[in-house]
């Protein structure tokens, strides 16, 4: 029995130390309205078909982002102005005229089971970029973006850089 007591005593030891190791991590905290943050843009090619993908950073303070498919009641109704969360104009200037492309998706919920957690992270956004060509046929652009959360929170408008293709 005596050599049980010195192993209880390491493991009540270990579990002080990690609870206040724990304890002392600062829970983050962020605004209500989603902050997005432009990080990359790369391009892939799958099966002949070329994928522009948009990597974001971003934080939402109340946690609910995202739209289920079900999600089609007022103010998600298809035709209104909250049926996309991710809305994105790509363009590009030519002299005076800005050609301009909208595209606009929903993002599925990021964190279902919790809405009230914070959130941080990074999303990817896939366009295909065959429509982008057949629209802006010049072979450069830039676009700008936003999303809407749940509580319809507009996020922060970010503008890429000029994008090579």
């Amino acid at each position: 029995m005596d050599s049980l007591k010195p192993v209880s005593k390491v493991h009540f030891f270990l579990l002080a130390v990690a609870f206040t190791m724990v304890s002392c991590i600062e829970r983050q905290e962020f605004p209500l309205e989603p902050v997005i943050e432009f990080k990359n843009f790369n391009i892939t090619q799958v099966n002949g078909t070329e994928t522009g993908g948009i990597e974001l950073s971003f934080t939402d303070g109340d946690g609910d982002i995202g739209l289920e498919a079900a999600d089609t009641l007022f103010p998600f109704q298809q035709s209104g102005d909250y049926y996309y969360n991710f809305l994105m104009n790509i363009y590009k200037k030519q002299g005076n005229d800005t050609l301009l492309l909208p595209y606009n998706l929903r993002i599925p919920p990021i964190n279902p089971d919790d809405y009230e957690q914070n959130l941080k992270g990074e999303m990817y956004i896939e366009i295909q970029l065959d429509i982008v060509r057949t629209i802006l046929p010049d072979n450069k652009f830039q676009f700008e973006a936003f999303i809407y959360d749940r509580q319809l929170h507009k996020s922060n408008i970010i503008v890429s850089p000029v994008i090579l293709l």
